[in-house]
């Protein structure tokens, strides 16, 4: 999970996703599932995130309302860091949906 500084927009363009929300806690704030019949969700600046695929070859596009610059996006601190045990993770994140 990360946060940005800025709002954003996410289109599910093919399958099944599940966008998680988070409070600076890492407590599970907001669940959505998007997918062809609901394609769209906004989450606003400096809202912990992350997306689930539900389904292979699932696909999204992020759209920010700019400037965007490379300091704008935060890593959760109570979530794994890029070298951490991401399988373990995963699978409790997967226990939300």
């Amino acid at each position: 999970p990360h946060s940005r500084s800025l709002d954003e927009k996410i289109t599910c363009l093919t399958g099944n996703l599940c966008l998680l929300q988070f409070d600076s806690q890492g407590k599970l704030t907001r669940k959505t599932i998007l997918d062809e019949h609901h394609p769209y969700a906004e989450v606003p600046r400096n809202n912990f995130r992350t997306i689930i695929s539900l389904e292979n070859d699932s696909s999204i596009g992020v759209t920010l309302k700019g400037p965007v610059s490379p300091d704008c996006k935060k890593e959760a601190p109570w979530a794994p860091s890029e070298e951490g045990n991401h399988q373990s993770y995963f699978v409790s994140l997967k226990s939300f949906i």
